[in-house]
């Protein structure tokens, strides 16, 4: 029998608010546990105190509508991390984020319906991190599914390389809902 040892990560977004609109051009996972021993006998992780930043940025840009949709690159191409706990970045009290704490990341632009430039609002930048600290604990065979829901606000500026690192966008955080599933166990008899 074969186990999923891994952990699939998905996410998605969405927008009801119609003053603001969203496009999303990438996806960062940031500050997981990125080595680890495995034991086949215990079918156990041991995480190592390294961590990475993974992510992805795409040339066609997907606007958000009021339904959840993947933000992924091409969907289903989802991450595949080690199982861990993690521990949120403390956006409010480390805004450079030193004790590395985990967080989700897209790439967006922000206008108002009317087109008029929200976020970011730096010449030169069309485009800018927005982060929501997340402290999941992931476990071995389960896809999580992140949605996240910009209605209400847009986060924080990414610590790694925000325009304003840390600072509050549209006065409010990223709320978000998670799902979890099993994969789907697939006998294949020859």
């Amino acid at each position: 029998t074969f186990d999923h040892q891994l952990t699939q990560i998905e996410v998605k977004a969405r927008n009801a608010n119609d003053a603001y609109v969203y496009k999303i051009k990438g996806v960062r996972i940031a500050q997981p546990v990125s080595k680890a021993d495995f034991d086949f006998t215990t079918k156990q992780w041991t995480p190592s105190s390294e961590k990475a930043v993974y992510q992805v940025q795409y040339s066609n840009e997907i606007t958000l509508n009021t339904y959840g949709q993947c933000i992924m690159e091409t969907e289903g191409d989802n991450a595949m991390l080690i199982p861990q706990q993690l521990v949120a970045w403390d956006a409010e009290n480390d805004k450079p984020n030193n004790a590395k704490g985990a967080y989700l990341s897209v790439y967006a632009q922000v206008e108002t319906a009317e087109g008029a430039r929200v976020y970011p609002n730096v010449d030169g930048m069309d485009y800018a991190w927005l982060a929501v600290p997340v402290d999941t604990k992931w476990e071995a065979g389960y896809k999580y599914v992140y949605t996240l829901d910009f209605t209400n606000g847009a986060g924080y500026s990414d610590p790694l390389d925000g325009p304003q690192t840390g600072e509050t966008v549209l006065g409010g955080p990223i709320k978000f809902t998670m799902e979890v599933n099993t994969w789907t166990a697939n006998e294949i008899t020859k």
